[in-house]
This record gives C-alpha cells, sequence and structure tokens, in this order.
C-alpha cells in the first residue's frame, strides 16, 4: 500500500499532529506501508480562483503553477492518504483548505447522485483510495471536532477517495513541545497500533479506537483541572508581583549526598536558571511523599531545603516518584494534576514555568552503564562496589608479587582484570578505569613473562606512573574516573550538574598525584637514596589522609557549593 501522508499544521515539526503523525507512520511502516509525506506549510500553494479553467478551457489542469503540480499526481497514485493538522475555528488550517479546494481538478463537471446527494464523478474512475484523517486540537471535548468529521465525510464519500476513519485528540497544546513527548508514549504506542492496522485492513478496530477514545477523554474533574491549569498558563505571560519569603531557622538545607528525592530537590535548586522570570522570589514547597521540602527562590539563588516554608508562592502534593518523573519529563505535569496524582495550590503560573526555570539540556544518548538500582549488569553489585573491585588484581599483583619472584601474580591480576573488562564489555560498558587496568595488566604480565628487566625491577615505579596518568587523564573525561563509580548514587538527572563534575575533578586530580607522589617514592628508593621499606611506609600512611578526605571532602564540598549559590 503506498501512503500519502499531508502534514497540515502551520507550526510545521514542531506541532502536536506532527508528532501524532510520525506515530502513526511508524504502524504504517510495520504493515509493510510504503509513505510519502508532504509538509504543506513549505509548499507554495495559491487559492483556487473558481474559475473552472480546470474544467473548461484545461480539463484536469489547473490555471495555477505551483506546487499543487507535485502534489496531484501523488493523491491520485496514493491508495491512503492521510490528513494530520489541528483544529482551526472547529475545522482545518488554511493551508490545508487550500490544499483541498486545489483538488477540482481530479473530478469532472458533470453531476451525479451518490448516496442521496449530489456530487461530481472523478476524472479517474478507476483510482480507489481511502482517506483518513488524524486532528488534535486544545480544546479538551471531542464535540469540538464534530464540524471537522462531517466536512471530511461529505468531501470523501466517493469509491475514489473513502474516509474511512479518524484519530481526534483533544487537549493536545503540550504534545507539540519536544521535552513532553515521553510523557504521551502509551497514547503513541496506540496510534502505532492504529497505523498498522490501517496500513494491514484499511480501518482501526473497534477496540484500539475504544482505546484511543478512553486515553483521550477527559472526566469532569479533569476538565476542572484543565481550565485551570490552561488560565495559569496564559497568566503566567503577564508581569507577576512577588511574595516576599521567609526561611524558618529550622530549615535544613539540601545535599546531593542526601539520596533520593532529597537530592533531586537539590538537584532542581543547582539547576535553577534566574534568567527564565528576572527578579523572581518565591517559595516553592513540595509535599512529598507527606514529608515537606521547599525550594527558595531569591535575590537571584536557588536553595532546596527540608521542612516548610511560610506563605508558600506554590504548593505541591505529591508522592516522590511522580515529581521525579515530571521533573524529568517522563510524566506530563499537566496530565498528573488532571489524573490526581499531584494537588496543586497556590500560583499555578509558577508551575508553568517550571521547565524554564530549572530545565536543562538533556545529556546526549549512550549505552547505559547502570540499571534503575545503580547496579551494572545481572549482579546484584551497586555501581560503587565496582570501583572497589576492580582495585582486587591490582592488590593480587602488588601483594602476591612481592612474596615470589615468578610470574604467576602477574598472571592472575591480567586474569581477573580482563574478567571484569569483558563482564562489563558484554553486560553493559566498561569505564576508563576497568579498561586501563585490564590493559596494562596484561602488558605487565608479558613484560613479567618475558623477563624484561627495565619493568621487572621498577614493577612499583610503573604501576603508580600508570595509575597516576590514567586517574589524571580521566580529568579529560565528561565524569573523570571517580564520577563514572559515585554517579550510581545520585539520579541520573544530577549527573551534568556542575557540583557533581567538579566535585568528582577535584577528588580525581588528588588522588592522581597521590600516585605520581608514590611512583616517585619508588624511583627514590630504587635509586638507593633512601631506605625501600621506609619509602613503602611512607606511601601507606598517605592512604590514611586519602581516604578521610575523600569522605569528607565528597560531603563539604557540594554543601559549600550550593550554599554560595553556585
Amino acid at each position: 500500500m503506498n501512503a500519502l501522508i499531508l502534514l497540515g499544521s502551520p507550526r510545521g515539526r514542531r506541532s502536536s499532529s506532527y508528532h501524532v503523525a510520525q506515530h502513526f507512520i511508524n504502524g504504517l511502516a510495520l504493515a509493510g506501508c510504503t509513505t510519502d509525506e508532504v509538509l504543506v506549510r513549505d509548499c507554495a500553494i495559491n487559492p483556487c480562483r473558481g474559475c473552472f479553467t480546470c474544467w473548461l478551457k484545461t480539463p484536469g489542469r489547473c490555471v495555477h503553477r505551483d506546487d499543487m503540480d507535485m502534489i496531484l499526481p501523488k493523491i491520485e497514485k496514493a491508495d491512503l492518504i492521510v490528513y494530520a493538522f489541528p483544529l482551526y475555528y472547529f475545522s482545518m488550517p488554511g493551508i490545508v483548505k487550500n490544499l483541498i479546494d486545489r483538488q477540482l481538478p481530479l473530478v469532472r463537471p458533470e453531476l451525479i447522485e451518490r448516496n442521496g446527494r449530489t456530487g461530481h464523478p472523478s476524472r479517474n474512475p478507476d483510482r480507489k483510495s481511502r482517506v483518513f484523517l488524524i486532528a488534535t486540537a486544545g480544546f479538551p471535548e471531542r464535540s469540538h471536532f464534530d464540524a471537522l468529521v462531517s466536512t471530511f465525510e461529505k468531501s470523501f464519500g466517493s469509491e475514489q477517495a473513502k474516509f474511512t476513519g479518524s484519530i481526534l485528540i483533544g487537549g493536545a497544546e503540550p504534545m507539540h513541545r519536544e521535552e513532553m513527548q515521553a510523557a504521551y508514549t502509551d497514547l503513541y504506542t496506540l496510534v502505532e497500533k492504529a497505523g498498522y492496522e490501517v496500513g494491514q485492513k484499511g480501518n482501526i478496530s473497534e477496540q484500539t479506537n475504544r482505546d484511543i477514545i478512553r486515553r483521550t477523554t477527559f472526566s469532569a474533574a479533569a476538565l476542572t483541572q484543565f481550565h485551570k491549569i490552561g488560565n495559569s498558563y496564559w497568566k503566567s505571560f503577564a508581569p507577576q508581583e512577588n511574595k516576599k519569603i521567609q526561611i524558618p531557622a529550622s530549615a535544613k538545607i539540601l545535599k546531593l549526598s542526601d539520596g533520593g528525592v532529597k537530592s533531586f530537590l537539590a538537584g532542581m535548586a543547582l539547576r535553577y536558571n534566574p534568567g527564565a522570570v528576572p527578579g523572581l522570589e518565591a517559595g516553592m514547597q513540595f509535599l512529598l511523599d507527606g514529608s515537606p521540602y521547599f525550594l527558595a527562590v531569591k535575590d537571584g539563588e536557588c536553595r532546596a531545603y527540608a521542612g516548610r516554608v511560610e506563605n508558600p508562592t506554590l504548593t505541591l502534593t505529591t508522592d516522590g516518584q511522580t515529581w521525579i518523573d515530571i521533573g524529568t519529563r517522563k510524566l506530563n505535569g499537566q496530565q498528573a494534576v488532571m489524573e490526581g496524582k499531584m494537588k496543586v495550590d497556590g500560583e499555578l503560573a509558577l508551575l508553568m514555568k517550571m521547565g524554564e526555570l530549572f530545565g536543562g539540556k538533556k545529556p546526549a544518548a549512550q549505552k547505559p552503564m547502570e540499571d534503575a538500582n545503580g547496579r551494572r549488569g545481572p549482579l546484584n553489585i551497586p555501581g560503587m562496589l565496582w570501583m572497589n573491585i576492580i582495585f582486587i588484581p591490582w592488590m593480587v599483583k602488588w601483594i602476591w608479587g612481592s612474596l615470589t619472584a615468578t610470574s604467576e601474580a602477574f598472571a592472575a591480576a591480567a586474569g581477573i582484570a580482563s574478567l571484569i573488562f569483558f563482564y562489563h564489555l558484554l553486560t553493559n560498558r566498561p569505564t576508563l578505569f576497568e579498561t586501563g587496568s585490564a590493559i596494562y595488566l596484561i602488558i605487565a604480565a608479558g613484560l613479567k613473562i618475558g623477563g624484561i628487566a627495565l619493568y621487572t625491577q621498577n614493577t612499583i615505579f610503573f604501576d603508580n606512573l600508570y595509575l597516576g596518568a590514567l586517574w589524571l587523564g580521566s580529568l579529560m573525561t565528561t565524569f573523570t574516573l571517580t564520577g563514572e563509580y559515585s554517579r550510581s548514587n545520585l539520579p541520573k538527572e544530577l549527573w551534568h550538574t556542575p557540583v557533581f563534575l567538579k566535585t568528582n575533578q577535584i577528588i580525581c586530580g588528588v588522588w592522581g598525584l597521590y600516585f605520581l607522589l608514590c611512583a616517585l617514592f619508588s624511583f627514590l628508593s630504587v635509586n638507593g637514596l633512601g631506605e625501600e621499606l621506609y619509602w613503602r611506609i611512607g606511601g601507606y600512611i598517605l592512604l590514611v589522609p586519602m581516604f578521610v578526605f575523600t569522605a569528607v571532602f565528597q560531603n563539604w564540598y557540594p554543601k559549600r557549593l550550593m550554599t554560595q549559590g553556585s
């Protein structure tokens, strides 16, 4: 089946009808249909003059020379024609009306009776095509589409172009936004199913049609919330008077290391964009899982607290996971309110600005390392624990290798590192440390077995030199060596925040310098500058302040940045 998709929104690809149509097209493709898309907005289509030149002087050919010369042959060849556009004044956009009016050359001027009504015969009686309608609207009730559906039923009632069905979606204004697409996953799945059924049988099954209607029908309570949210949206464009806020002395500032929804709210504060609403002063109260938290915006800064703010500008009541889903754009906030998943009190106009105030660019998609619980692969091991595990082959090499002059310890270390590397390669994605450790320890085993004196006599020096270079070199990557593991303790939405990245850069850099210092100690001992034992003890003693530094710094530094408004 050849399907022609006429995309008629004046917004083009940034429209709700376009997004719905793309999923319908996916379904057609799964059914084996060949699809051809025409973005009507980008076409030059003059309005019909009503001169009847296409009937009288040049039968079948319009007086205008424009893009309809390209579109009309496509219409004649198509087995299925899909019109997709938003509702304009209970009808269609003007550019679509022009396109339909300009199809007059496809019929002859004679009058015939068809289904009890007068019409014109097709210029090509052998043509058989079906017409399908996809329409979206800002208004939520389905009754707003009645006049449009009636127009299509009357316009396409012949065998040559027969109207066979429609997908009508009200309350669809948020669907045009790219960041909201994930919230419509369930609906889009039904739309793809509908496309598949139309591609296979020519129409939607009754069950799929009922499912789409049920998914897009608003209850009385949802309609009330819809009106409230819609009015607040338009109100958000008007100048707003700030409410002065007072932060109680009992309020406790939230940290990224707090975990769960607390980390998420702390991350929101870090993503605050003061340029979205200049001069804003507001207190946003959250009642999540029964616990109170709030965001305080004042003097161009935002901070997150546990507790209650006096006289909040906006209060949101829901469970923690629902708010995280809304904040990460997995769930449409408007839909959550209308479905009763979230209660909103106060200035809804502020809620409408949440995306601008706390939005950020999504990181580029890549093969995931962790699942939702921070595990990497099928083994029930949290991401951070893997950092300790990858040190095991190094410890085997250092401890066992110091007790024997043979190469078994080196071979065992290389084997263990390789097993860890290939486990991650097959189940998720190896980190820089896992990859670098496997490569180095394999080479080290080869040098030991080969009896290369330069290495075997300076093995501890080369080990520490390599580790220092690896850790410092990781500062050039996105997450650094430590960040690749510690991010498993935080929501994914916080991985790209400056405070998380900067904290791990400093920790990683300090550890890189520690390994280089140990390499220096080893070099000095090998060259007879002091007792080797003393240099080794010095390196081990330094581990104590290193571990203390890491434990304290990873909590203290983010808090310091947050309290400074960074």
